[in-house]
């Protein structure tokens, strides 16, 4: 027993459907298979259905039953017509047109009338719409399997895309269309994520480690919609990294600056200040990718990646809303970078506009420091910066402010020169009063 899609011109309303000779099946695709398992069970049925291919003359699609088998065959040059390749509505919306006469119980006959047809149409927009169609979507579905002229058999296009029509409202009276479930479902498609029944995908719009991930490449659009769906900017993944660390160490050029104005603007608002788990904030990770990043130097503009320009750009951006909003700068580590950090990490510093003359509590200036701890590269740092971003910052007379001990840093270099005798060699050098 079959039906067919298309139906010849008959004398009569009720179509005898013939027996046909099976014709040589060809491998059915696995794309196909999927098709038809995510129709059934987006609806908990199982897929007790065959899929067969056939290059049997003049066959589209039908749906029969073959000695207590339920089965789909179709052409694969109709299907070829039929494919969209944008999306997948189309071939699901054949699929679903062909499923609806097994779930109506059409194929236990042996006749179709075009109220059959209108049935199983109207059950495709209904599943259609399950999955997550929307309405022309639905409807472009069924325009490119149903054609314009009705027959005996079949009615028009215009007729089934009412039917279509009807059972997609259906469908979405019974599943609530809310906003978040649309911009989910827009989200989805920006990530690439092809879905079906959407409660087996839908978390993915609210998945922490999947919005990281999207920070890092980065894609400003997809942060938007993690954003509106309420995803917490300052979430932190297995390294402790928010999504600001993540945009900022990204080796793309491209998104970043509008990625970081769209977290900071978020709400709430991302925090440029938070630490992972090495003690690096946002701005400090951009600060060094300014500095560190390979040579020649690479720019955006000519197609580069690792741009420390933009790295620069964005790392005083970030900075100038930390101290707009009061936020705490990590200045309580000013000390221990300059006396045992790296010049990258006492960079964040200097990019922060840290001042050379500030003091602790003994009144040691981050010189007195880098002496104590004979870090001569921050020294470097803190008088000569020059050459990579063409800037130079230096801390005109910081190095003739003494201590509580009346020490200058010369002074205290000088009783650890044998400890650091590059150090002391280094300050020896500079201009004192």
């Amino acid at each position: 027993m079959s039906l067919a899609l298309f139906g010849a011109l008959a004398p009569a309303q009720i179509h005898p459907i013939q027996a046909q000779v099976i014709e040589p099946y060809v491998a059915v695709e696995e794309t196909d298979v999927a098709f038809v398992e995510r129709l059934l069970g987006s609806l908990s049925m199982p897929n007790n259905v065959e899929l067969r291919k056939s290059d049997a003359p003049k066959l589209s699609a039908r749906a029969f039953i073959d000695q207590g088998i339920r089965v789909i065959e179709y052409s694969p040059t109709f299907m070829a017509r039929v494919r969209n390749p944008i999306n997948d509505w189309a071939a699901l919306g054949l699929f679903a047109h062909e499923l609806g006469h097994h779930i109506a119980g059409h194929t236990l006959s042996n006749t179709t009338t075009p109220a059959v047809e209108l049935a199983a149409d109207e059950w495709a927009g209904f599943v259609l719409g399950f999955i997550g169609a929307n309405q022309l979507e639905a409807e472009n579905a069924v325009e490119n399997y149903a054609p314009i002229l009705p027959t005996l058999t079949h009615p028009g296009r215009e007729r089934r895309r009412t039917a279509v029509i009807q059972g997609w409202q259906n469908a979405n009276r019974q599943i609530p269309v809310t906003a978040s479930a649309i911009r989910c479902r827009e989200l989805l498609d920006v990530m690439g994520i092809h879905w079906s029944w959407f409660s087996e995908v839908g978390s993915k719009c609210y998945d922490s480690k999947t919005f990281l991930g999207w920070a890092n490449i980065p894609n400003p659009q997809v942060i938007d919609y993690f954003l509106e769906l309420g995803m917490d900017p300052n979430v932190r993944g297995e390294d402790g990294r928010t999504a600001l660390h993540q945009v900022v160490s990204a080796w793309k050029c491209e998104g970043m600056e509008e990625a970081v104005h769209s977290l900071l603007g978020a709400s709430p608002k991302a925090d440029p200040t938070l630490l992972d788990d090495s003690g690096m904030s946002a701005i400090g990770l951009a600060a060094i990718g300014s500095i560190s990043a390979p040579s020649p130097r690479p720019t955006c503009d000519a197609g580069g990646w690792q741009d420390p320009s933009l790295r620069y750009r964005l790392a005083r951006i970030m900075l100038e809303t930390a101290k707009i909003r009061g936020l705490d700068l990590g200045y309580y580590r000013y000390f221990e970078v300059a006396k045992s950090g790296t010049p990258l990490e006492f960079y964040y510093f200097i990019l922060n506009g840290s001042d050379g003359g500030r003091v602790d509590d003994e009144g040691n200036t981050a010189l007195h420091h880098a002496v104590i701890g004979c870090n001569l590269g921050v020294m470097r740092l803190l008088f000569d910066a020059s050459g990579q971003l063409g800037e130079t910052y230096m801390y005109p007379g910081a190095q003739n402010l003494r201590n509580k001990r009346g020490e200058r840093a010369l002074e205290l270099a000088a009783e650890r020169r044998a400890t650091c005798p590059d150090v002391h060699d280094f300050l020896e050098q500079l201009i004192w009063d």
